[in-house]
């Protein structure tokens, strides 16, 4: 997902732009940007959850013949965790963004 948002940086800006000429504020932007990437985050978390699971599920069932069981901790924290790490490390690249043209 990082090196999807830095190859795109230019045509990012150009949308910001496109933006701001018809009218967005900057907080409209940052919370749009924001959003995009903090549901985009969130998804994969899940993504990750379920395949996760499954691995478990399966290593659990199949290779040590044991009784499987649903971890709802890790539903819990996986996309929190992703969602703070893709918006920490994406805080740099939105003032980049959003600085005056």
């Amino acid at each position: 997902m990082f090196t999807l948002l830095r190859l795109s940086l230019k045509q990012r800006q150009s949308e910001v732009m496109l933006y701001r000429t018809l009218g967005a504020t900057k907080q409209r932007i940052s919370r749009t940007l924001w959003s995009e990437y903090g549901l985009l985050a969130v998804v994969a978390g899940l993504v990750a959850t379920i395949g996760a699971e499954a691995l478990v599920y399966n290593l659990m069932q199949w290779g040590f013949k044991l009784v499987p069981s649903l971890h709802v901790s890790l539903w819990a924290t996986l996309p929190i965790i992703a969602l703070l790490i893709v918006l920490g490390s994406l805080h740099s690249l939105f003032k980049q963004l959003l600085k005056p043209l």
